[in-house]
C-alpha cells in the first residue's frame, strides 16, 4: 500500500516485500538445488546400506570359519575374508565421507538461502523504520496541512498502524530465520566433525590392509603351506602366551600393595561399558568362566585375565567409556618379548580401567581426553597372538599401574599394564558390558 506524504512525495511501504519475500526467483532457484542435493544424498545412503549389508555377511562368514577347526586352510581363509571385509568398510567410510561431503554442500546452500532471506528482511526493516520517521517527524499542523480532508489524516493513522504491526511481524520472522539459521550451522559443524572422524578410521583401514597382507604372507613363508608346521608354530605361540601369563601373574601377586576395595568400583550391571567393537563375537572367555553363566566377578589367579572378542585386522577400536588415556606402548619393540604387542590404557571416572591389546596402530596418546566411542586404535595381530584379535581387559582402576616388566625373561627393557592390588584387581568384562 502507498502514503501520501508532504510536498507530494509518495512513501512505498515495504510490508508486502516483507512478507512476501520468499516468491523471490532466486529463492526458487535455490530450492530447487538444495532439492537435487537432497537426492543424491538419498542415493548415496541407499548405496551405503548396500555395503553394510555385504559387510555383515562377511562377517558372518568369519564367525563361521572362527568356529572351525585351527587349520592353516581355515588361517589363511580368515585373512583373506578380513582383507575383503576391510576393503568393503573402506568403500563404506569412502561413501560415507562423499554423503557427509554432501550432506555439508546442502546445508551450505541451505545457510546461504536463510542468509539471503535474513538480509532482505533487515534491509526491509530498515528502510520502514527510516520513512516512519520522516513521517513521526512532521508535526500535527503539518500532517493536517498536507491532507486536503480530515478522513485522510485519520486514514494516515490507520496506516501507521498497520505498518507498526508488519514491523513487528517483520522482526519475529527474522528471529525466527536466525534462529533456524544458527541450527543449521551447529548441524553443519557436527557434520565437520564426523568427516574428520571418517578420514581418520579410513587411513586406519587402508594401513590395515597392508598389514593383513604382510601377515598372510609370513604366515605362508613360515609353514612354507604345510599344515604340519602350521600345528607346530600355533603350538610354540600358545606355549609363549602360557609362558607370559605365567610370568604376568607371578609378579603380580608378588608386588601386591594393596587390596581392591569392591566398594569403590560400579555396582556390576550390564551398560556399565559400551562394546569396544562393532557386533562383538566372544572368543576366549574371562578367567576359567562360562559365557553362559557369566558368574564370575573377580579373578581367581587361574584362566584368562580378560576377553577376547573376534577383531579381524583392521577392525575399529572404540574406547569402551570415556576417560583419560593412562598410556600407550608396544612390546614388540622389544625383540623377543611375546606379550600385548600394541595396547592402550584407559582410566575411567568411575573406578574402572580398560586394557585394548593386540592392536595393529593406535590413535590416542598419553594423556589425550577420550569419549565413550571414540576410535582408540585398529585391532591387529600384535606381540604374542595365534591370530588377530582384541584383548580386552577390565581392571580395578586404582590396583593398576604401568611398570616395568621386570621379572619377565623376554620383556625385562618393557612397561606394561601391571596388577598392583594382586589378583583383585582384574574384573570380569561381561559384568559391565551389554548382554550379547
Amino acid at each position: 500500500f502507498l502514503l501520501q506524504c508532504t510536498a507530494g512525495t509518495t512513501l512505498l511501504v515495504v510490508f508486502a516485500l516483507c512478507n512476501n519475500f520468499v516468491e523471490i526467483p532466486f529463492v526458487h532457484a535455490d530450492d530447487e538445488l538444495i532439492e537435487e542435493l537432497r537426492d543424491e544424498i538419498a542415493e548415496k545412503e541407499e548405496r551405503i546400506g548396500d555395503i553394510q549389508k555385504e559387510i555383515n555377511e562377511y562377517r558372518q562368514e568369519l564367525q563361521g570359519v572362527t568356529a572351525e577347526k585351527t587349520t592353516l586352510q581355515n588361517a589363511i581363509r580368515q585373512l583373506d575374508i578380513s582383507r575383503q571385509q576391510v576393503g568393503a568398510e573402506i568403500r563404506l567410510t569412502e561413501k560415507r565421507i562423499d554423503a557427509a561431503l554432501g550432506t555439508i554442500e546442502s546445508l551450505t546452500e541451505d545457510i546461504r538461502e536463510h542468509e539471503q532471506k535474513i538480509r532482505l528482511n533487515t534491509n526491509a526493516i530498515g528502510k520502514t523504520v527510516r520513512e516512519l520517521n520522516d513521517i513521526e517527524s512532521q508535526t500535527l499542523v503539518e500532517v493536517v496541512l498536507a491532507n486536503d480532508q480530515l478522513s485522510d489524516v485519520w486514514g494516515r493513522v490507520a496506516d501507521l498502524q498497520q505498518l507498526q504491526t508488519a514491523m513487528h511481524d517483520s522482526v519475529r520472522e527474522l528471529e525466527v530465520f536466525k534462529e533456524v539459521l544458527e541450527n543449521r550451522r551447529n548441524r553443519l559443524e557436527a557434520e565437520r566433525q564426523n568427516l574428520s572422524g571418517f578420514r581418520t578410521e579410513l587411513t586406519g583401514k587402508q594401513q590395515a590392509i597392508d598389514v593383513n597382507k604382510a601377515e598372510k604372507d609370513d604366515l605362508l613363508q613360515v609353514t612354507q603351506s604345510e599344515e604340519s608346521r602350521y600345528q607346530s608354530l600355533i603350538a610354540e605361540k600358545q606355549a609363549q602366551i602360557r609362558v607370559f601369563e605365567q610370568e604376568l601373574l607371578q609378579l603380580e601377586e608378588r608386588i601386591r600393595e594393596f587390596t581392591v576395595n569392591p566398594d569403590a568400583l560400579p555396582d556390576a550391571r550390564p551398560g556399565v561399558l559400551a562394546w569396544p567393537v562393532a557386533d562383538p563375537y566372544l572368543t576366549q572367555t574371562f578367567g576359567n568362566t562360562s559365557f553362559a553363566t557369566q558368574n564370575a566377578q573377580i579373578y581367581n589367579g587361574s584362566g584368562h585375565n580378560g576377553i577376547d572378542l573376534r577383531a579381524p585386522i583392521g577392525t575399529t577400536i572404540r574406547a569402551a567409556l570415556s576417560g583419560q588415556i593412562a598410556a600407550t606402548g608396544n612390546t614388540d619393540a622389544e625383540p623377543g618379548c611375546f606379550s600385548y604387542g600394541k595396547w592402550v590404557l584407559i582410566r575411567h571416572n568411575n573406578g574402572l580401567a580398560t586394557l585394548y591389546a593386540h592392536l595393529s596402530s593406535i590413535n590416542v596418546s598419553q594423556g589425550q581426553t577420550v569419549s565413550t566411542g571414540d576410535i582408540i586404535g585398529f585391532s591387529g595381530a600384535t606381540g604374542i597372538v595365534t591370530g588377530p584379535h582384541l584383548h580386552f581387559t577390565v581392571y580395578a582402576g586404582n590396583g593398576v599401574a604401568v611398570q616395568p616388566f621386570a621379572t619377565s625373561r623376554g620383556c625385562k627393557n618393557v612397561s606394561i599394564p601391571i596388577a598392583t592390588g594382586g589378583f583383585s584387581s582384574y574384573l570380569n568384562p561381561l559384568s559391565y558390558l551389554p548382554r550379547l
